[in-house]
This record gives structure tokens, C-alpha cells and sequence, in this order.
């Protein structure tokens, strides 16, 4: 499995230098594993047992991990009306755990490639999604290293289950 270079302790350090111990509302760090699949069976995720902090704004940013403790994906994640605060976060986290990655979320914002309220890009070997419902939005970013062609056929087939008339 594709991950960062960071472990989740070090994610989070990260995370209290970027906004201050006086943004961090709570947090929850735990041995999580990330889950087998994505899209749906992630949303139905009891993402309370996931690691993460919240901020003072409502907005939660979530890490899964790896078998070897290393970050394998980082979403932020708030609801619908929270959609400016949600962008600024993840860009800030972004900037911090990826400095190269070019604006992430415009590349997702004139994605279409996706369905059920989830649009996705791979970017510079980064797999981005959007997931918007009636009341929660949530961007999350990972590592792929794999062919794009492998990419697409997850997506797609994400998309058989989540809409089969797509």
C-alpha cells in the first residue's frame, strides 16, 4: 500500500504546529487501520474510532494508517456549510505533508470523474477525492503510485455499486 513518509504521531505534531494547541478542540489518536475499501464502505465507517483531532472551526482532519504506522491517507472532513473552512484546511495540511502538490483542490473542483457526490483526480501521484452529501463534505488525499488505468477501474467500479445505471 502506497503511503506518506510520516508516522500518525508525527502527522498530528504537524497538525497542532499548523493551527496551535488553542485550535485543537479534541483528538482522538488510536491504532486505526485504514479500510480495505474505499467509497462507500468508507463512509459507513464509524469514523469516531478513526484517529483524527477537531478544530475550533467544527472541521476534523483524519488519518489512516498502514501496517507499518505510516500515513496511508488524510482527510478533512466538516459539514456542508463548513465548505470554505474544510478547503482552507486541507490545503494547509497539503502544503504541509505534500509542499509540490500544485492547488489540489481546483484540480478537484474541475474534476468529473466520479459519481454518488464523489469526484477524484491523480495528481502528481496523489489520489484526491471530494465526497459531497446534503450535509457532509469531506477531501481526502493518498499516495498512488499504481497505473492510472488501475485508478480508474477502483473509480468505476465504485461507481457500479454506488449507481448501477452509471
Amino acid at each position: 500500500m502506497d503511503c506518506f513518509d510520516v508516522t500518525l504521531d508525527e502527522l498530528y505534531a504537524t497538525v497542532k504546529s499548523v493551527f496551535g494547541d488553542e485550535m485543537i478542540y479534541s483528538s482522538y489518536i488510536a491504532d486505526a487501520m485504514i479500510p480495505k475499501q474505499e467509497g462507500i464502505a468508507l463512509m459507513k465507517v464509524d469514523m469516531s474510532r478513526i484517529p483524527h483531532v477537531t478544530l475550533d472551526d467544527e472541521v476534523t482532519i483524519y488519518a489512516f494508517k498502514d501496517s507499518n504506522d505510516k500515513v496511508a491517507n488524510v482527510q478533512v472532513r466538516g459539514t456542508v456549510d463548513k465548505k470554505d473552512l474544510i478547503i482552507e484546511d486541507f490545503k494547509r495540511i497539503c502544503q504541509e505533508i505534500d509542499p509540490e502538490l500544485a492547488d489540489p483542490v481546483s484540480s478537484l473542483e474541475q474534476s468529473t470523474n466520479g459519481c454518488c457526490g464523489e469526484v477524484n483526480v491523480l495528481l502528481q501521484e496523489r489520489s484526491l477525492t471530494l465526497f459531497t452529501s446534503e450535509e457532509e463534505m469531506s477531501i481526502s488525499i493518498r499516495p498512488f503510485t499504481g497505473s492510472v488505468e488501475s485508478w480508474q477501474r477502483d473509480i468505476d467500479e465504485y461507481c457500479t455499486v454506488c449507481s448501477p445505471t452509471v
